[in-house]
């Protein structure tokens, strides 16, 4: 197909189909000790890099419909490709669009018969498979190296790397760091999930490999408790999240949420999720805000936790809110979300009290909050699906939090830049109750 998108001839495919291997190799952590390995991957650079150069004089001689043709006339009308980045975008289109991919389906498949398991997984659950290719990425990639070139100085791990220093980039080693994944030499046994934000493959140029974002320091928010990730709910968590309450969030008789979104029929429901937790996202300002949180438990999205309020500078109020999958319920993870939400509020973001409300008959939410430590703050009628109900409100102020915030260990990253972004000073005003 690559052969064809390039207008290659159908004769010169084995010809290609030879060199693009070897080339790959010159890839591999084993040419750093095969001189005779390297040496065969240049030649065949050498002979590729003079193929393309070839047929980029056939094709601009006799142009064909195809994508290095149209690129030749882009190149000679508006001189905006060289012969030699043509040549260059050629051969990485030919190489990573073909030669890596066919290697990530072989390996793929050969660690799935491995692993008969997770096998009847990928067969019986296709939601897992977005996600399970990535994780298969991670644990076996197709390229295990590569070099960059340092465009300016910076320190890494200690050592000072200068200006024009070539270095060697390990996925491979990368990828199975077990300060940084979990079962890092093991296909992730539960799930077909990364561990949040922190279980991405290193190397590649996947959309969802995280980057520091300095324009949105939302996005660099985390909270971790020790057996949750709680991150700011992007493009690709919405559609996840989306996914998940398709499964179900509660019993169908009944509705735990003061907007019944879950009464809604697809796709008005899918929809209005996605343009929910994309405002969230893009929303934020000082004057008003609603943080929405994807939760993870060892890299499966288990649930959302929202924490939001208007006038938060002056007022240092904010309300919770939060849904667990439905096979994710009853373990204590609403719980540590909880936690999690009123350590960034209180700690993080110094803010004088925390609301919650839940209806009556809502006892998995009135247990959760009633455990964490709340105080009652009366009540209110509300309509439910037609029907007039009671409300229960509850309140937890700074002070309360000091006495009854559990030993649990808790850590937030990148909060000085969003307490900047929310508009609040380093030293947060004196407490009200």
């Amino acid at each position: 197909m690559t052969c064809e998108l390039l207008g290659v001839p159908h004769e010169d495919y084995p010809k290609l189909a030879r060199w693009v291997p070897d080339i790959i190799g010159g890839l591999d952590v084993e040419v750093l000790g095969s001189p005779a390995k390297l040496i065969k991957a240049d030649a065949a650079a050498l002979a590729l890099d003079a193929y393309f150069c070839d047929l980029i004089e056939r094709r601009r001689a006799d142009p064909g419909d195809d994508l290095l043709s149209s690129l030749i006339v882009a190149a000679d009308d508006d001189d905006r490709l060289s012969l030699d980045e043509l040549v260059a975008f050629a051969i990485l289109l030919f190489a990573a669009g073909h030669e890596t991919t066919a290697n990530l389906i072989g390996n793929s498949l050969v660690n799935l018969f491995e692993r008969r398991d997770q096998l009847d997984r990928w067969i019986n659950e296709p939601e897992i498979r977005r996600n399970g290719v990535d994780e298969l990425l991670r644990f076996d990639s197709p390229v295990q190296m590569a070099q960059r070139v340092a465009m300016k100085p910076f320190d890494f791990g200690g050592t000072t790397v200068p200006s024009g220093r070539m270095m060697i980039l390990l996925f491979g080693a990368a990828n199975r760091d077990p300060a940084a994944f979990d079962r890092s030499s093991s296909v992730a046994s539960k799930h077909f999930r990364w561990r949040g934000i922190d279980h991405r493959p290193r190397g590649g140029t996947d959309h969802n490999v995280p980057m520091p974002t300095p324009s949105w320091p939302l996005f660099d928010l985390i909270i971790r408790t020790p057996r949750l990730t709680l991150s700011i709910v992007r493009e690709s968590d919405a559609l996840e999240l989306i996914e998940l309450s398709d499964h179900g969030i509660h019993d169908p008789e009944a509705m735990p949420f003061l907007i019944p979104w879950t009464d809604e029929p697809t796709p008005d429901r899918w929809w209005n999720s996605f343009r929910f937790y994309m405002k969230n996202a893009s929303g934020c300002t000082p004057e008003s805000w609603n943080l929405s949180f994807a939760i993870r438990h060892e890299g499966a999205l288990i649930g959302n936790q929202d924490a939001g309020a208007d006038r938060f500078p002056a007022m240092r109020t904010a309300g919770t809110g939060s849904w667990l999958g439905r096979a994710f319920q009853g373990q204590g993870f609403g719980y540590e979300a909880r936690i999690a939400v009123l350590t960034l509020l209180f700690d993080g973001l110094g803010a004088a009290e925390a609301t919650t409300g839940a209806y009556f008959d809502n006892l998995a939410s009135l247990r959760v909050t009633e455990k964490v430590g709340y105080t009652p703050n009366g009540e209110q009628r509300v309509l439910r699906r037609g029907a007039v109900v009671r409300g229960v409100e509850f309140r937890m102020t700074a002070e309360r939090w000091a006495d009854v915030r559990p030993a649990l260990s808790v850590t937030i990253e990148g909060i000085d830049p969003v307490r900047a972004f929310l508009g609040l000073k380093e030293t947060p005003p004196d407490r009200v109750t």
